[in-house]
Order: C-alpha cells, then sequence, then structure tokens
C-alpha cells in the first residue's frame, strides 16, 4: 500500500513540476515575442 501512495505522490510531483516548466516556457517564449517586436 505504501508503494502504490509513494508512486502516486512521485506521479503528482513529477506533474506539477511539468506544470511549472510549461508555465516557464510559455512566460520566456512571451517575454521574446515582446522583444522581437520592439
Amino acid at each position: 500500500m505504501d508503494k502504490l501512495i509513494e508512486s502516486l505522490i512521485a506521479k503528482v510531483e513529477n506533474a506539477v513540476k511539468a506544470e511549472e516548466a510549461q508555465v516557464w516556457a510559455n512566460t520566456l517564449r512571451t517575454v521574446c515575442l515582446a522583444k522581437e517586436k520592439k
């Protein structure tokens, strides 16, 4: 049972990290586009 819970926690942590990475990627993309327009 503990291993199942650990596995679920790991999946949630990975999902959160992936989401954060996506947010950062979108932010960087927005910044780059803003710089190109100037």
